[in-house]
């Protein structure tokens, strides 16, 4: 059989990658989804809490986005992606963790689904990060999210593992 289409054009660069962050989400709620708030907080040895891995996530999705909205021109984001201290997370519940994701990731999608192709590989947003000043894209960035993600997601599958083993011996 031969097949002859043409390309979707109503789609654009910027689907591509966001479909990406959407699979790594659905991945990341999956594991999340057999811990209890209670597992959320626990420590293990040296390792971070589920919670504050899940802060980090938030807030360092959110530090980009306040990047890309604002003139960073002259502010050395670095800092804002620091994990918090497990007692800053305490005393959060599960549901809080899961609808700061929902609305990190909605203004996320919001922002650079607008963008035109031409926009999305343009590296248009600068930062300075202590004395170098550096300049990314659109597309940098949110595949940056994705890999970040992927990396946490990863530790959080690994810590809700030895987690839940923990409570079945």
């Amino acid at each position: 059989m031969v097949e002859k289409t043409l390309g979707n054009y109503d789609i654009h660069d910027a689907v591509h990658l966001l479909q990406g962050l959407k699979e790594t989400r659905e991945q990341l709620l999956s594991v999340l989804s057999s811990l209890s708030t209670e597992q959320l907080h626990e420590k293990l040895t040296n390792m971070p809490s589920v919670g504050q891995l899940l802060m980090h996530l938030i807030e360092y999705e959110r530090a980009w986005l306040k990047a890309i909205h604002t003139d960073q021109d002259q502010k050395d984001i670095s800092a804002e992606f620091d994990y918090k201290e497990d007692d800053t997370v305490k005393g959060f519940q599960k549901s809080w963790f899961l609808a700061r994701l929902a609305e990190t990731r909605e203004q996320t999608r919001n922002y650079f689904y607008k963008l035109s192709d031409i926009e999305f590989r343009r590296p248009t947003f600068q930062i300075r990060k202590e004395e170098e000043v550096l300049r990314y894209s659109p597309e940098w960035i949110v595949y940056h999210l994705l890999d970040h993600e992927s990396y946490i997601r990863g530790q959080i599958a690994i810590i809700s593992s030895l987690i839940l083993q923990k409570q079945i011996l």
